[in-house]
């Protein structure tokens, strides 16, 4: 069963764990790492359990807990070009395991499809994401004014 649990949302941190039949991944980490440990930990998992973690870009309340848990975690992090970028000039230590996304290309985590497209937001390589999994579709924009042509293009069908 494909699970979407909320960790944190606002503007003192985002942060979710999509879960489906063989993967997690935690979408943003803008809460402190020990939040999204203890976050998980009632839901039986771990951060050695993450397959990977998505950023939907770059802001502080979306990666601020980001350098720390990736002292807990070697999984890969996927991000757009210039989100990834802004990540390596942060001094965040993401070489070698960042992922760039492109826009409306799918690729696959452990089963799970996901397909990136751009937001309307103000951090370059704002994205969202559209995950497919065995069980159906589910779709992620955040902190967008309005729905992109490109998101309108991804999303149908998805919960």
């Amino acid at each position: 069963m494909t699970t979407i649990h909320t960790l944190a949302s606002g503007s003192s941190g985002n942060a979710l764990l999509l879960s489906w039949n063989g993967g997690r991944v935690l979408v943003d980490a803008g809460i402190s790492c020990r939040r999204i440990r203890n976050a998980l930990q009632p839901l039986g998992v771990s951060l050695q359990d993450l397959d990977g973690i998505l950023i939907t870009h770059t802001h502080s309340d979306h990666v601020a807990g980001l350098r720390t848990l990736l002292k807990g975690t070697d999984c890969p992090v996927w991000a757009a070009a210039p989100a990834g970028q802004e990540l390596l000039c942060r001094g965040l230590d993401v070489a070698g395991r960042l992922r760039e996304v492109l826009w409306n290309l799918p690729f696959s985590i452990k089963g799970c499809t996901v397909t990136a497209f751009p937001t309307s937001h103000d951090s370059p390589g704002a994205c969202g994401y559209r995950f497919d999994t065995a069980d159906g579709a589910a779709g992620l924009m955040t902190d967008t004014g309005v729905v992109t042509p490109g998101a309108e293009a991804v999303l149908p069908g998805v919960t």
